[in-house]
């Protein structure tokens, strides 16, 4: 005798079913090994050495496809497989890139398409850093551009010093070790410059000879040579 299967039964039998298939799918059960994307299929994306695919898994947004494969869109909650838009930036409208076969906003290709203290991001989205360049710093720091983040000038027991010059020079003095020191007047020897109670080397630009003074500008001042003087028994101007 043949049973019947009640709905509910039914529905419980497809649901079931269709874990396994979506567990299949986004599991890479047949793994393919990779370098980058380009050795994985439209679908996926190379991510740990091993192509991998959200089609059919659960999202809230685009991006939540776009994170395990390309050419993936949310449709009604799950990552559906999409035609591709493009295959490169040229064919996307103003402000839009071709990122997974699709033209979207709000993705990067280098830091210069990202703001201040932002860097382009492996996942082609810019992200917020300590600097990108060391005024993001403070005065004894600068910025490693490999980590993006401040590090001291100088060596561990050494001091960042500097000159109220302009321009402004510095250098890493050890405080214990023997260094020149400004006079009681203040004054340091010939090529050297005062820099917070030490003597360091002048990183001024020497006048060359004869160049004389020079104005605020920085451009050398030329002499003026005296006016003519009219001859004897004429009138100026005549």
């Amino acid at each position: 005798m043949v049973k019947r299967f009640k709905s509910s039964q039914m529905v419980v039998v497809v649901v079931f079913f269709l874990m396994i298939w979506l567990g299949l799918a986004g599991s890479g059960a047949a793994a393919v090994p990779c370098n980058d994307d380009r050795g994985c299929d439209s679908l996926s994306l190379c991510l740990n050495g091993v192509c991998q695919t959200s089609l059919g898994q659960p999202c809230n947004d685009d991006r939540g496809c776009l994170a395990g494969g390309r050419n993936l869109q949310c449709r009604n909650g799950v990552c559906t497989a999409v035609i591709p838009q493009c295959t490169q930036d040229s064919q996307c409208p103003a402000g839009r890139l071709c990122i997974g076969g699709q033209c979207l906003a709000g993705f990067c290709r280098n830091n210069t398409q990202c703001g201040d203290r932002q860097v382009c991001g492996s996942d082609s989205r810019c992200r917020t850093v300590q600097c990108t360049t060391a005024r993001h710093c403070t005065a004894d720091q600068t910025c490693n551009t490999t980590t993006n983040l401040c590090v001291a000038r100088c060596p561990s027991g050494q001091a960042f010093v500097r000159s109220n010059t302009k321009p402004v020079c510095s250098a890493c003095v050890n405080p214990l070790g023997p260094h020149l020191r400004p006079s009681a007047t203040g004054g340091c020897p010939g090529g050297t410059v005062a820099a917070d109670g030490f003597c360091i080397a002048d990183c001024r630009p020497k006048l060359a000879p004869g160049a004389g003074p020079k104005d605020p500008a920085g451009i050398g001042i030329v002499p003026q040579r005296p006016a003519p003087q009219p001859a004897p028994g004429t009138v100026p101007g005549r």
